[in-house]
């Protein structure tokens, strides 16, 4: 465990010539002073082979010296003013907003941009501080700079700056695409970056940076390396110098193995041992052997042998593996994390013989029930009795809790904190960083209710005040309950119940899916270097930040529960707690169980961090075949992850495993049926549903499947997070016999009523009307406001129908959040409910990246400056994509109960939504150049005889044959008629088509490829302000429009979307190669491939290249990730299925690979209605993952040999 502390030091690193705004003054000693466009100035920069050199120019102040230019006279001399007075604009209480936030901006980017645009620093001004002042959310845009954009932070800038400037309407627009993250920065892509900016995945654990000579650029990193690394010391060098020598050498290369050699230069690494340490391993009679180098110096001899012998090399950052760790003395210093310069407490673990106490000039054990005087079972119901006996130092140098059951039942456990001498706090002007390597048991959940670990830090103050709490202050770097995979971040502060903190809850965050049973790294910083008032916490696991928190977090605050939590002395504490409060609301019941079994798969344990900074290399790989990739090799067919357990033998568990996705090839998918998609996260929104006859039998009568799934798609059932709250409400209301659904609005509850209780749920079968007075609604606030929907249990599938098809109930992580609170649920007053909606920072963010997306790299010209393009109050969320679709439709129906027309085949839910709610639907289901001539002949009918046409929706391309439809023609036909068009781009996706100017509304899920990582669903709709219909739809929204989409889905999403560009390019890549590949096969008459269905292959193809976005620097646009594929008959197709060894399921845009019998599984008994719109059995959807291309391609070619095998049987 490690906290540490910073002083504020600050650096600015200035080339040789600096730059004024990119206009150059320059003197003739025979003339007055003049100027010289800076399109007129050459610079002049290093020559390096392209193929090594970094395409970013990593110099310290980004512009060297301009060598020479012949247009200029003799006598010409250069002056340029310092970067930060920029041409007598200085930063002041007076200057203007386009002022401070281009101070912010590094003076590369500024004379960038104004050599794109010819622009003087007053014309820059004036266009930055005019595109302020039509934004909305200008306080946010100038946050958002000052604090991306401050001296000494890390700014990396698109290197094609005139074709994104080009690409939106002002230079504050542009700006938002041109400035990109630094971990966005990769060495084949066109960006520049400041030095020292170093990517973290260069340092990564489990990803080996690898070079043979077969690869193009061995030659030249071999040359590198050896002139960098050579030892010509003077006499007076130390090794600093040698150190500062390397680093310089290599800083501006951007070859990932140079760039991973940089990096350990930086890390001045030692070896404890002081010499070499080897490891051998003996594994199928091959050998292998490990190295730990003794510091930086040893690591660049063993290099320059390698080099010298052009012999092939990984190397790998990461944990030592144990066998070799065991060799090590472990007196190793701590590693300070990147920025913080001391080390005030830190804890190994090593000082104590194995089987001992922790020691106790570090740490205190607190023993029994309660402090002496303080409140008792520790103020939270704990019930366990903490005693010396259930902690101890192991043998590897860690310290291990283990809560422990008594023969009489009774629990004992262990508590710890760090004595008086190490009480810390964070001083002003100065950073504290507080950090551990935890280790949590990994029983299954139900042996581990109750169980409760927490790493934290308490007010110290507690020592002489033990009934203090809240006010001394509490923060919970990490504690998790029930054996969850979920970690919690929280703050405690002020009175309770209630106060600023609302206790007993508190204030905090979830950390999703942190797996047990591996360790990982838990932090908490705090930083005061902004003064009073501004200063700002901020959570870590595993080096990514997961929760940020400001003073205007806290409510009702004077500002001394703030400064508690920032500035007040504590100290730190591990323990594992066994029931309680936290536990129980969780669970939703008194913890522990009689299942609760405690003992090692309930442990915590805590090591020093310090061992993940040291590196270790591979030498000698025999009988390894290498590709010509850096990153890639085989041993005959061996895949990277069967690599470790290859190479490591029987130690393999100690190894990491490469993080890109691997199927287990031959062997199959071995996911059980009915759970959800490894790595399957607690609210995975995927299933595996395996075999052709399963599809079947759902087809056929999907309850009885889903009712064996023990993970399911939200809408199929509630989740089980979701079915608890429903129990806990039941159980509130003690109304016996009685079923309920959840909704987030009693807008949404209420049209559940009507939609069970409307005579178009009577099939004349099975399904009959629910009477209104059967059912009932019912405010309930625990966390959050929501609302019951009680109903007879019997009336189950009639009533589900509106959670299944609308797909407007709580998500899961709403009913997680609200667990937490059960002691807080209550029935309330639904007339004391106000108008209900969630909106935060999260949304915001997602909103800002939406309208940034849909102006990134358009077809057309972004409207002029009087009719300004789509604003974020312009982009409305819903809880899930169907509800998307559905509440925009009964919004249009509130405004008139005119014909509803669908043009072209839709999701499987869409067709079903305009079937069931309205009053009239047309539907032209193969969307072809026929159908778009019947569709203008119906709507001249509807308009001779009076009726009015709601709107026409469309998806773009179709799901599930991707046929697109002609949107030039169709909004020619909206236009003419005075129709809504409402297009759903959820296939293709904002990345790769511009459909949005051509829409009056545009309808994505959210849940698919942009988030996409299959854990979260929502939708989104767009307004299209420079539409007609703008007029009618604004208010509209308006009016109708209620936020349900939960804070916590908004937050993951926002975080998994930020990759979505680089996401899409792989989807697009393996979708395509897939297609191209199984289209082949279609070639051949022999073959059970009848067909590909995929917009490149399709007829509509022009009709979809028609609206795909130009290709930019950072990404090239394709048709999606989501294709069909049809067999020859259904035994091919059966076969084709069983034997295709990816996961099986609903979803797409996910990042594995799912197929799913889209037909079979929707339509089993409306095979002759779908056939009719080319739907047929024999077709199977796929949505292609972002896994290696050829090893799916040997996937599928394994399916197709099957498929052939079959129908080659049926003769």
């Amino acid at each position: 465990m490690l906290f540490r502390d910073i002083m504020v030091a600050v650096s600015f690193a200035m080339g040789k010539v600096t730059a004024n705004h990119g206009r150059w003054d320059f003197h003739d000693r025979n003339a007055t002073s003049s100027k010289i466009s800076p399109r007129e100035v050459r610079l002049a920069f290093p020559a390096r082979d392209p193929g090594i050199i970094a395409r970013e120019n990593l110099t310290q102040g980004l512009f060297l010296p301009i060598l020479f230019n012949p247009l200029w006279p003799a006598g010409t001399n250069l002056t340029t003013s310092h970067p930060l007075d920029w041409l007598g604009y200085p930063l002041n209480e007076n200057s203007s907003l386009g002022v401070k936030i281009m101070r912010t901006l590094p003076v590369g980017l500024r004379i960038d941009i104004a050599q794109s645009k010819g622009w003087d620093a007053a014309t820059f001004i004036a266009e930055v501080d005019y595109a302020l002042s039509l934004l909305p959310n200008v306080k946010a845009v100038k946050n958002w700079y000052i604090r991306h954009g401050s001296v000494g932070q890390r700014i990396c800038w698109d290197k094609d700056v005139p074709s994104v400037l080009d690409s939106h309407s002002n230079v504050v627009g542009g700006l938002s695409s041109l400035i990109v993250r630094p971990e966005q920065v990769r060495y084949d892509l066109p960006a520049r970056r400041f030095y020292p900016d170093l990517p973290p995945w260069y340092m990564a654990r489990g990803s080996p940076h690898c070079i043979n000579k077969s690869n193009p650029h061995y030659e030249t990193v071999r040359k590198v390396i050896l002139n960098s690394l050579s030892f010509n010391f003077h006499p007076r060098q130390t090794g600093a110098d040698y150190l500062d020598i390397v680093r310089c050498r290599l800083r501006d290369y951007a070859h990932p193995m140079l760039r991973a050699i940089y990096y350990a230069s930086l890390k001045n690494y030692e070896c404890p041992y002081k010499k070499s340490c080897f490891w051998y391993s003996a594994t199928k009679g091959k050998h292998y052997r490990t190295m730990t180098p003794p510091n930086f110096f040893g690591f660049a001899k063993v290099l320059q042998g390698l080099f010298r012998n052009r012999e092939p090399i990984c190397l790998l950052f990461g944990n030592i593996p144990a066998p070799v760790a065991r060799l090590l003395p472990r007196n190793v210093s701590p590693t300070t994390p990147d920025g913080f310069t001391r080390c005030l407490f830190h804890d190994d673990f090593t000082d104590p013989d194995a089987g001992s106490l922790p020691s106790s000039a570090k740490w205190t054990l607190a023993l029994g029930t309660s402090y002496p005087g303080g409140a008792a079972q520790w103020g939270t119901g704990e019930v366990q009795n903490y005693t010396k006996t259930n902690i101890q130092v192991t043998a590897d140098s860690t310290l291990l809790i283990t809560p422990s059951r008594q023969q009489d039942g009774s629990w004992t456990s262990s508590r710890i904190e760090t004595t008086v001498d190490w009480d810390f706090a964070c001083q002003p002007n100065h950073r504290i960083r507080v950090e551990a390597r935890i280790k949590l048991g990994d029983d299954a959940r139900t042996k581990q209710l109750g169980i409760w670990p927490a790493f934290w830090a308490l007010g110290a103050s507690v020592r002489k005040n033990p009934t203090a709490w809240p006010t001394i202050g509490e923060v919970d770097v990490m504690e998790t309950a029930n054996g969850d995979t979920a970690m919690r971040h929280a703050v405690h502060c002020g009175v309770a119940p209630g106060g600023p903190c609302n206790e007993f809850t508190g204030i905090g965050t979830v950390t999703e899916s942190v797996n047990r049973g591996e360790w990982h790294v838990y932090a908490w910083e705090v930083d005061r270097r902004a003064g009073k008032g501004l200063e700002i916490l901020t959570w870590f696991v595993d080096g990514s930040q997961r929760w940020r928190m400001e003073k205007q977090a806290i409510a009702n605050d004077d500002g001394s529960a703030w400064d508690v939590l920032v500035a007040g002395e504590k100290m730190l504490l591990l323990n594992v707690a066994v029931g309680g409060a936290f536990p129980d609301a969780l669970a939703g019941g008194k913890t522990p169980t009689d299942a609760t079994a405690g003992g090692r798969g309930a442990s915590m344990e805590t090591g020093d961090r310090s061992w993940e900074e040291l590196f270790w290399w591979l030498l000698g790989l025999p009988n390894i075949t290498w590709s010509g990739s850096d990153k890639t090799w085989t041993d005959s067919r061996l895949r990277p992850q069967q690599f470790w357990s290859h190479l490591l033998g029987r130690h393999a568990s100690f190894a990491v495993a490469m993080p890109d996705i691997v199927l287990s090839g031959a062997a199959g998918v071995t996911t059980p049926f009915g759970d959800a998609v490894p790595p399957a996260p607690r609210h995975a929104i995927t299933v595996h549903m395996p075999g052709f006859a399963t599809a079947e039998r759902f087809g056929k009568d999907p309850p009885s499947v889903i009712a064996h799934f023990k993970s399911v798609y939200p809408r199929m059932r509630p989740h089980q997070d979701i079915a608890r709250l429903i129990d806990a409400v039941l159980a509130r209301l003690h109304i016996p016999e009685r079923a309920c659904l959840l909704f987030a609005s009693r807008q949404s509850a209420d049209e559940c009523v009507a939609y069970a209780s409307s005579p178009k749920r009577e099939d004349g079968c099975t399904k009959h009307p629910v009477s209104p007075e059967l059912m009932s609604v019912h405010a309930f606030i625990a966390k959050d406001v929501f609302f019951a929907v009680v109903f007879p249990p019997e009336a189950r599938t009639v009533v589900g129908g509106f959670w299944v098809t609308p797909g407007c109930g709580v998500s899961s992580r709403f009913a997680e959040a609200n667990l937490r609170h059960l002691d807080q649920l209550a029935e309330i007053g639904d007339k004391t409910v106000g108008r209900p909606g969630f909106d935060g920072l999260d949304h915001r963010l997602l909103r800002e990246r939406i309208i940034a997306l849909l102006a990134r790299a358009p077809l057309v010209r972004s409207p002029p400056r009087q009719q300004p393009g789509p604003s974020i109050g312009d982009v409305y969320f819903f809880q899930t994509g169907m509800a998307s679709i559905y509440k925009t439709h009964s919004y249009l129906l509130s405004l008139h109960q005119g014909t509803t027309v669908l043009f072209g085949m839709a999701f499987m839910n869409t067709v079903t939504i305009f079937e069931e709610f309205g009053s009239s639907y047309k539907f032209f289901g193969l969307g072809t150049d026929q159908e778009l001539d019947e569709l203008g002949v119906f709507l001249e009918g509807e308009r001779s005889h009076g009726r009015k046409v709601q709107a026409i929706w469309t998806e773009f391309p179709a799901n599930p044959l991707l046929v697109t439809p002609d949107l030039i023609r169709l909004r020619s036909l909206a236009d003419e008629h005075d129709v809504v068009l409402a297009v759903d781009d959820t296939i293709g996706g904002y990345a790769n088509v511009d459909v949005f100017h051509h829409a009056d509304l545009l309808v994505t899920s959210m849940t698919k490829s942009f988030n996409g990582y299959a854990d979260v669903i929502a939708g989104a709709v767009v307004l299209n302000p420079s539409r007609p219909k703008y007029r009618e739809l604004k208010p509209l929204f308006e009016r109708c429009h209620v936020s349900e989409l939960y804070v916590d889905d908004a937050k993951a999403i926002e975080r998994n979307s930020r990759d979505y560009l680089s996401r899409c390019g792989r989807l697009n890549d393996n979708a395509l190669a897939l297609v191209q590949h199984l289209n082949s096969y279609s070639k051949d008459p022999a073959s059970s491939v009848r067909h590909v269905f995929y917009p490149s292959v399709n007829d509509s193809r022009q009709y979809y290249e028609r609206f795909m976005r130009p290709a930019t620097t950072d990404f090239s646009p394709g048709y999606g990730c989501l294709f069909s594929v049809e067999l020859a008959d259904v035994a091919s197709a059966k076969a084709f299925y069983d034997n295709l060894a990816v996961h099986k399921g609903p979803h797409l845009g996910a990042p594995f690979t799912l197929a799913f019998a889209y037909t079979v599984c929707g339509y089993m008994t409306r095979l002759d209605w779908a056939a009719g719109y080319g739907l047929k059995p024999t077709q199977i959807r796929v949505s292609a993952g972002l896994e290696d291309t050829e090893t799916l391609i040997e996937l599928f070619s394994v399916a197709v040999e099957a498929a052939n095998r079959a129908r080659e049987r049926r003769g």
